[in-house]
């Protein structure tokens, strides 16, 4: 089951119970002003069909979801906690995995 969107705008869905779950990720993902800097940055950026992007602690996964929406050619999420079996899922769930 899908949760509400972490980020509406963008149509990225956690998994119910997740958030409980992330620690840190969890605060950061609520920082709308982080949020939006990362994700205006990202959008300007990217270069449709193009651009190869590398996320190295993506931690949710949701900057790389996010750069494979805007039309990365190819992304990369390195994690090295466990929390990269939450990003697979949440990406999976998305459409994204």
């Amino acid at each position: 089951m899908l949760g509400k969107p972490c980020y509406s705008q963008y149509e990225i869905y956690p998994i119910s119970g997740y958030f409980s779950k992330l620690g840190a990720h969890q605060t950061m993902l609520e920082d709308k002003s982080r949020m939006d800097a990362f994700l205006n940055a990202l959008k300007e950026l990217i270069i449709p069909g193009k651009s190869i992007v590398l996320d190295i602690g993506t931690g949710t996964g949701i900057l790389a979801m996010m750069a494979a929406k805007f039309g990365a050619k190819q992304v990369f999420a390195i994690e090295s906690y466990p929390i990269i079996n939450i990003a697979r899922e949440i990406a999976r769930d998305n459409g994204l995995g």
